[in-house]
C-alpha cells in the first residue's frame, strides 16, 4: 500500500537524520544541523571520566573489601 510505504520512508529519513551516526561526522546529520556538533564530544569525554572514576572507586572498594576478608 501507498501509504505503508510512505511511512516506512518517513520512519527512514526520521532515524537517519536523527540517529545514525555518521561515520566521518561522529554525530547525526540533525546534530550537525542544529549546532550541537560540537557539544556532543564535549559531552562523551566527560561521560567517559565519571565512568572511568566510577570504576576505579569501585575497584578500590572490591580491593579493600578483599583485603579485610582476606585477613579474617
Amino acid at each position: 500500500m501507498p501509504s505503508e510505504l510512505r511511512q516506512a520512508i518517513e520512519s527512514f529519513v526520521q532515524y537517519y537524520n536523527q540517529q545514525r551516526y555518521h561515520e566521518y561526522l561522529c554525530v547525526a546529520p540533525a546534530d550537525v544541523y542544529y549546532g550541537r556538533k560540537d557539544d556532543i564530544p564535549v559531552r562523551r569525554k566527560e561521560a567517559k571520566q565519571r565512568i572511568s572514576q566510577a570504576r576505579r572507586e569501585h575497584n578500590r572498594a572490591l580491593r579493600e573489601l578483599d583485603k579485610t576478608s582476606s585477613t579474617t
